[in-house]
C-alpha cells in the first residue's frame, strides 16, 4: 500500500471514531443534562451550543489558519479533539458543561 493510500485509510479511521464518539454522546447528554438538574430548555441550549459554536469558530479558526498556518491549528484540533470529551467527566453545573461544549467545537 502506497503512502498516500495509508494517509487516507488513517484519516478514514480517526474520522470515523470522532464521529462515533460525538454521535454516541448525542442520545445519552440530553437525560444527563436533566439529571444534573436542567430543564427542557438547558438541554436544547447546551445540545444547539455545540453546533452554533462550530460554526462560529470555523470562520475565526479559518482567518487562523491563513495566518499562522495549517500545522499549527491541526496540532491545537488535535489536542482540542483529545482533551474535550475527557473534561465531560468532571461536573461544576450547567455552566461548566456549556464552556466543555464550546471547548470541544473548537476541535
Amino acid at each position: 500500500m502506497s503512502r498516500d493510500k495509508k494517509n487516507v485509510a488513517l484519516l478514514f479511521w480517526n474520522t470515523s471514531l470522532f464521529f462515533a464518539a460525538y454521535n454516541g454522546m448525542l442520545p445519552v447528554f440530553p437525560p444527563y443534562i436533566v439529571f444534573r438538574g436542567g430543564t427542557e430548555q438547558a438541554v436544547g441550549l447546551l445540545v444547539g451550543l455545540f453546533s452554533l459554536s462550530a460554526v462560529i469558530l470555523r470562520v475565526y479558526f479559518a482567518k487562523l489558519a491563513d495566518h499562522r498556518g495549517r500545522k499549527w491549528l491541526l496540532g491545537v484540533a488535535i489536542f482540542t479533539c483529545s482533551t474535550g470529551p475527557i473534561l465531560y467527566v468532571f461536573d461544576f453545573g450547567l455552566w461548566y458543561l456549556a464552556l466543555v461544549r464550546i471547548y470541544h467545537a473548537a476541535s
